[in-house]
This record gives C-alpha cells, sequence and structure tokens, in this order.
C-alpha cells in the first residue's frame, strides 16, 4: 500500500475470522502508525451484511436484511 501512495482510507482488508479481523487492525496501525486507523478491516460476511443493508433500495428491498452487523 505503501508503495503505491494510496490512501489508507479509500482500501477494504477483508477476513473470513473475528481473530483474523483483529489481527489484522494490529498489524496495520503497528505498519501504518495512525493512518491505520481509517483503514477499513472486517470479515467477509459482515462487510457483505452491511454492503447489502446498506444499499437495500437498489435491491428493491430485496433480500431482506434480517439482522444486522
Amino acid at each position: 500500500m505503501l508503495n503505491y501512495d494510496t490512501n489508507p482510507a479509500e482500501t477494504v482488508y477483508l477476513t473470513y475470522t473475528k481473530a483474523g479481523e483483529s489481527e489484522m487492525i494490529a498489524r496495520l496501525e503497528n505498519h501504518l502508525d495512525e493512518s491505520g486507523k481509517n483503514v477499513r478491516v472486517s470479515t467477509i460476511h459482515a462487510f457483505c451484511s452491511a454492503l447489502i443493508h446498506d444499499n437495500s433500495e437498489y435491491y428493491e428491498n430485496q433480500p431482506k436484511v434480517i439482522s444486522h452487523v
């Protein structure tokens, strides 16, 4: 990320587990200092759920999200 002059706030890091999410956050914050706090890190499931929930109007409110992240 640093090699390509990428803004950390414009990146998303996905993992499969909550443990992986926590580890990735710790590593990014350590590696990127303060800018690491602007990176979005999530499990793939939480990311997709939030994406559907936040944009349900594009799908005529289908599928229905039955739980929130």
